[in-house]
């Protein structure tokens, strides 16, 4: 079994074949060194996978976004891309009123976060094996599928036909913002 390189600052969570997932993630930043040691040995004689962790902004359920648990910020699994999907390290994001609408009109709890936003400029980080327009380190923007989760995290998958290239004197704010503004000239996400 691969044993992961484990950075400090990068969040992980352990997990066994059975389904089982460890609740208690730590941030490996907070671990001693001889904890890393432990956690290292017990991958390598128990059958456990390590699942990288990421930040995110969501919400379990819809509320006014006067409650303080309106959004929230939460660490989830770090997408894996397949397909044609682009993993994308998320510079930045814009808020339009497609994702106010969006979070006002359900009304919902959920066991899951829903994770929102969809317009993002960022870098691709890794590719799925179908991949055909993008490498890793290619500047991009786009707005995401309202049908996956969507851009407020530290990565994004994105499917790459849907992704343009970011122009050379945009910076990542302008780029994501353009996505925005071509959102509200069509009338909702294009």
């Amino acid at each position: 079994m691969r044993i992961p390189s484990i950075k400090t600052g990068e969040y992980w969570s352990v997990h066994d074949p059975k389904g089982f997932s460890n609740p208690h993630m730590k941030r490996m930043g907070d671990l001693h060194r001889s904890n890393l040691t432990l956690l290292r040995r017990a991958i390598r004689t128990q059958p456990m996978l390590l699942i990288q962790r990421m930040k995110a902004v969501g919400a379990y359920r819809y509320l006014p976004i006067s409650n303080p648990e309106s959004l929230i910020d939460l660490h989830v699994d770090k997408p894996e891309p397949t397909g044609r999907y682009l993993l994308v390290r998320v510079k930045a994001i814009s808020v339009n009123p497609t994702d106010v609408g969006v979070r006002e009109s359900h009304n919902y709890e959920a066991d899951s976060p829903k994770i929102l936003g969809w317009d993002a400029a960022g870098i691709v980080e890794q590719v799925g094996p179908d991949c055909q327009l993008f490498k890793p380190g290619d500047k991009i923007y786009y707005a995401g599928s309202m049908s996956r989760p969507g851009s407020n995290s530290e990565f994004h998958l994105v499917d790459e036909r849907i992704v343009g290239n970011m122009l050379r004197s945009l910076d990542f704010a302008a780029a994501a913002r353009i996505t925005a503004n071509l959102d509200n000239r069509m009338g909702g996400p294009f």
